[in-house]
């Protein structure tokens, strides 16, 4: 670990030295002088470390949790995509209509709303409301997306473009590795967390299970029925923890909505 440390800090000073000093650099400096640009950079890597969000723990909450098949997860999941493309395609036919403020304004409130609808699901999360929550969201991430290239490219002369598009989106996906990395982390995490929250309620004193209807499967007094109980909190478990990540969406928007309102 400290020996790729090492040799990546290295490798990055080399390249940062050589983009000062030399006559012909990998990338311009020219490039960090115009504002709006600069902001669309760090915008960029926001939108990749956590818009990558969903594509990552979507799969895992509709299989391990749910209980979904992959086919299954896969056709719901369809939905995003098809509310990306729904968004490219009237951005381009009525963009002269669409002022990227506007667009913004409007894609943060869907955002929202879909964030606020995933907060609501419970591990029993139907297929209708998935498909729904994933097109309203994946509209509102294609005319975010749009609307943060329109106005970082606004500024930028005319000779720089092509340099600007390849550091733009290699600090886009740069932001997606780092994102994907952080959300398996937090996640284990928070199950573990939740873990121990949950299964700290879950022993022969608990009154509940003496009040309460439960299922005959979740005896503690007997061995399988302790297996099928730990089953359950850990499926709770985990399901608290996509809970509490799914609504970061929405937190993405607000980052880049901000961001991209000091680059207009």
């Amino acid at each position: 670990m400290t020996r790729t440390f090492t040799v990546g800090a290295l490798a990055f000073y080399c390249f940062v030295v050589h983009s000062l000093t030399t006559e012909r650099p990998f990338f311009r400096p020219a490039l960090f002088r115009d504002f709006n640009y600069s902001l669309g950079l760090v915008a960029a890597l926001a939108n990749g470390a956590i818009a990558t969000l969903p594509l990552v723990i979507l799969p895992l909450m509709l299989e391990q949790v749910a209980g979904y098949p992959a086919l299954d997860t896969g056709i719901f999941l369809l939905s995003r995509g098809v509310g990306l493309m729904m968004a490219s395609v009237v951005l381009a036919r009525f963009d002269q209509y669409l002022p990227p403020k506007t667009v913004l304004v409007v894609s943060f409130i869907l955002a929202l709303i879909s964030g606020y609808m995933m907060a609501l699901w419970t591990a029993d999360v139907s297929a209708g409301e998935v498909v729904w929550a994933n097109l309203i969201q994946g509209f509102a991430s294609g005319a975010i997306f749009i609307a943060i290239n329109t106005l970082t490219f606004s500024t930028l002369p005319v000779h720089l473009p092509t340099e600007g598009l390849a550091l733009y989106y290699t600090i886009l996906f740069s932001g997606a590795t780092i994102g994907i990395a952080a959300i398996v982390a937090v996640l284990t995490r928070m199950t573990q967390v939740a873990h121990s929250v949950v299964g700290a309620h879950v022993n022969p004193f608990n009154e509940r299970f003496k009040l309460l209807p439960i299922p005959e499967s979740w005896d503690p007094g007997e061995t399988q029925g302790l297996i099928a109980l730990e089953h359950e909190v850990l499926r709770q478990a985990e399901m608290i923890a996509y809970q509490r990540r799914l609504p970061a969406s929405g937190i993405d928007c607000t980052c880049r909505h901000s961001a991209s309102t000091y680059v207009s």
